[in-house]
């Protein structure tokens, strides 16, 4: 393990700035079978917003055709840097991909991400179908994930009916709700109604 980083590392050093394809088939050629110095590797190019949408498109097809499949940790890390980028389509199309993949098990944050691209794209409605995928998978939403769908619906204005709606079941039936899910509704109806 300790060899295996060492030889990425010398790898780096080697090409300056490698890519993140680069590093995966160094990482891959090692025969490395642990995936956290891959996984460091994923958030630091996450986080530094220096990740381009073609690096992020060839990591994430290498860990589609990777056995055994990566954690969904690396998975999160990719599609919300792209989600962040505002490149919605790509994520849904990501997603669909990993949900068709039989050793995938997405989380919580897989279908938050999901949910809130789905919003962003207007499809509010397939937004809801991702939440009854979540549940069915034995998922418990946050509330986080409840805020995603109560703000999409807000931030259609014909919609605000089904959001006031969505916020009494939420507070009735008890589920997880924060203070951004009160500041998400008090705004929405404090809002001027468009005709």
């Amino acid at each position: 393990m300790a060899m295996n980083t060492m030889m990425m590392n010398k790898a780096a050093a080697h090409f300056g700035n490698p890519s993140f394809s680069t590093l995966f088939h160094c990482y891959s050629a090692l025969g490395a079978r642990n995936s956290t110095p891959l996984e460091n590797l994923i958030q630091k190019r996450c986080k530094s917003g220096t990740l381009k949408l073609d690096e992020v498109l060839g990591f994430f097809h290498s860990f589609i055709h990777t056995r055994p499949t990566p954690s969904v940790w690396a998975f999160n890390h990719l599609i919300g840097a792209l989600s962040k980028m505002s490149h919605y389509s790509t994520v849904v199309s990501m997603f669909r991909e990993m949900m068709r993949c039989m050793d995938f098990c997405p989380d919580v944050s897989t279908m938050a991400i999901a949910m809130k691209c789905f919003c962003h794209l207007n499809k509010v409605n397939v937004a809801f179908s991702v939440l009854a995928i979540t549940l069915k998978r034995g998922l418990q939403p946050n509330a986080y994930t409840i805020n995603i769908l109560l703000h999409g619906l807000c931030r259609q204005s014909k919609s605000m009916d089904d959001a006031v709606e969505l916020f009494k079941r939420i507070v009735g039936r008890g589920d997880p709700c924060d203070p951004i899910t009160y500041a998400t509704i008090i705004d929405a109806l404090c809002k001027p109604i468009t005709l």
